[in-house]
């Protein structure tokens, strides 16, 4: 069995991102709309946000166990997500911009450029840079990993920037499986106990 290059989001991370999902899928849009206004908003600075995604790590088990740094994340991806609630996508945000400069007519020289900026962003950087990425890959329809992200911005500072490698072999040199569009993907399991709970 070949290696996998990229680290594969915990139990938790996926759970996480499955309540998001469900948001949608249950069409809870006053809490979207809540988690939206904490773009661009660490956490602390926007309360109903911060309360959703609080309660849903206190569900999860990760209250006592969640450092600020990944309880930041996690605020991040939740209102990443509030702005792209489309269904999940597979693979490294590497791997959903390689099937974005896949497209037809697409510019792959002024989607690397973004690449490059998006890949060399520090912790500062990097939630500004991702916005501006999702709302891109939102404009192509081209879906997002969640959980993937989620796991992803958690270990970004890592010295060892694994992330950032593994995000660089899925745009540059990626399996054939990571190149081809959203409609190969397959769907996740809902988990069943989510959908009450997402609601918050």
């Amino acid at each position: 069995m070949k290696k996998k290059h990229m680290t594969l989001p915990d139990d938790w991370q996926t759970d996480f991102a499955e309540a998001l999902a469900q948001l949608e899928k249950i069409g809870n849009r006053a809490t979207i709309a809540q988690l939206r206004r904490g773009r661009g908003k660490a956490f602390g600075q926007e309360s109903r946000r911060d309360g959703w995604v609080l309660s849903q790590l206190r569900r999860l088990g990760r209250a006592n166990f969640t450092d600020e740094w990944e309880v930041n994340r996690c605020c991040l991806v939740a209102s990443l997500f509030a702005e792209y609630s489309a269904p999940r996508g597979f693979g490294t945000l590497g791997a959903a911009f390689r099937r974005m400069a896949n497209q037809p007519g697409a510019s792959e020289e002024a989607i690397e450029r973004r690449f490059h900026a998006l890949l060399d962003s520090d912790r500062e950087d990097l939630p500004e840079r991702l916005r501006y990425a999702v709302s891109l890959l939102k404009s192509k329809e081209v879906a997002v990993n969640w959980a993937q992200l989620l796991a992803d911005v958690t270990n970004w500072g890592w010295p060892s920037r694994s992330v950032q490698k593994a995000w660089s072999r899925d745009f540059w040199a990626p399996r054939r499986s990571s190149a081809t569009n959203d409609s190969d993907e397959t769907p996740a399991t809902d988990v069943s106990d989510v959908a009450a709970a997402a609601g918050g």
